[in-house]
């Protein structure tokens, strides 16, 4: 039945009002949803209900039902206006920025990205190139201008006059000796060149600075670099392989050396300390080529000690301690070493204490470790014993070494003596 809340009355029985209670209360607890109850009566003024065919909260004013929204702002599509307490929304890390949003309003505030590279500006030029550095989030954190030096044979389109390379105080050869020589006298420079230092086409000789492979030099009076320019340097330090030169500040250019028809990198010991050395610049290799004669190493040794012993029956290495010179330093350790090479002829001679009659004394030149050259000495009596050998050998000039061995059968041990030697020098 309809709730009625003018029921119960008191001249109600007692069995209605009992179910008039039960009627006003089943419409109170369906929220006097009209669309739910049978049509609640007499309800009083103000009275609040649920009007779910509308979808919002309506009020009784004694006459009518009337929504809620329009007098108390309740958004009637489910959600609330504004929260009652706003938030504050952040961003950390590599970018930053926060703002405030309480649901009244979409949020948008400025973020800011986080300084990765302190170095800011232009980058880049005809003669520069840039050098960046990327973080795995693809960030640039740093950048810089890098010049770039291009090796001088990878240049293409250069000069091949003098005037082409800007240098306005020379006169062009023509053939004419006069001509050249017409340099010395139109230069106002004290150090200018004379025609003797041009006819022999060598402006200077200066010693050298720098690493052993990596040579510097400077001439008092200047050198412009041109194809066919000579110089004469005397190496303060025996070159490594591949060395280059640094000259008057222009550079720097490898030197190179003619092998048959090819034009190759110096090996390490080419270029000797304190060696006079002549190079001549050649645009065609970009570089200066090495016109001296190869040096020719050469060493002398003896054993240091007084004596060394050979044991009977065994190949012995012998000892040789002392060197009376060694002029490419390729002898050490005992060995003979080459680093250039070619054809060397090597010599020994060891000098044996006692002996027993008729007994095989045994010299022999080893290459890497393994029998090369040897002698057989059959002795003529007990006494001191000179053995000798020499032989012309081969070196490679990179891993080839060479030592000197002996062998002895008496039954007992044996000495060398200290006027033993070995030595060698190269010959092509």
């Amino acid at each position: 039945m309809a709730g009625d809340f003018n029921k119960p009355a008191l001249s109600d029985g007692y069995t209605a009002f009992a179910q008039a209670v039960r009627d006003i209360v089943s419409d109170m607890i369906k929220g006097l949803d009209p669309a739910l109850t049978l049509g609640t009566t007499n309800t009083p003024t103000n009275a609040i209900r649920w009007n779910s065919a509308n979808g919002y909260w309506e009020k009784y004013n004694g006459t009518t039902w009337a929504a809620l929204a329009s007098t108390y702002a309740i958004n009637t599509s489910g959600s609330a206006a504004k929260w009652v307490t706003a938030r504050n929304i952040a961003l950390t890390g590599d970018i930053t920025g926060n703002g405030n949003i309480d649901g009244s309003a979409n949020l948008s505030f400025a973020a800011t990205l986080a300084s990765v590279n302190a170095n800011v500006g232009s980058f880049g030029s005809a003669t520069q190139s840039m050098q960046i550095t990327v973080n795995a989030k693809g960030l640039v954190t740093a950048i810089s201008n890098v010049t770039v030096t291009p090796a001088w044979g990878s240049v293409t389109g250069k000069p091949t006059t003098i005037a082409g390379y800007g240098i306005t105080d020379a006169a062009a050869s023509n053939g004419s000796a006069s001509n050249v020589f017409a340099v010395a006298a139109a230069t106002s420079s004290a150090h200018a060149p004379t025609a003797l230092q041009m006819q022999r086409g060598a402006f200077s000789y200066a010693g050298t600075s720098g690493t052993s492979t990596a040579y510097i030099v400077n001439f008092p009076m200047g050198l412009g670099i041109a194809d066919g320019t000579r110089v004469l340097i005397q190496p303060h330090l025996t070159c490594g392989a591949s060395p280059s030169i640094l000259v008057d500040g222009a550079g720097p250019y490898y030197i190179y050396k003619r092998s048959g028809g090819t034009i190759v990198n110096l090996q390490a010991g080419e270029i000797l300390q304190y060696f006079p050395t002549e190079l001549i610049f050649s645009s065609t290799a970009g570089g200066f080529i090495f016109n001296s004669p190869l040096p020719r190493p050469s060493f002398a040794t003896y054993p240091s000690g007084s004596s060394q012993t050979i044991p009977s029956g065994a190949w012995t290495k012998v000892t040789f301690g002392t060197e009376a010179f060694d002029t490419n330093n390729n002898f050490a350790s005992s060995r003979f070493t080459p680093t250039i090479a070619g054809n060397y002829q090597l010599q020994t001679s060891l000098h044996f204490a006692n002996s027993v009659d008729q007994t095989g004394l045994f010299v022999a030149i080893y290459k890497n470790s393994a029998l090369h050259r040897h002698v057989i000495h059959m002795t003529s009596g007990p006494g001191e014993q000179h053995v000798s050998l020499g032989a012309l050998v081969n070196a490679n000039g990179t891993s080839d070494f060479f030592e000197i061995y002996c062998y002895q059968g008496t039954g007992l041990d044996r000495s060398i003596y200290s006027t033993s030697a070995f030595d060698g020098f190269m010959v092509g």
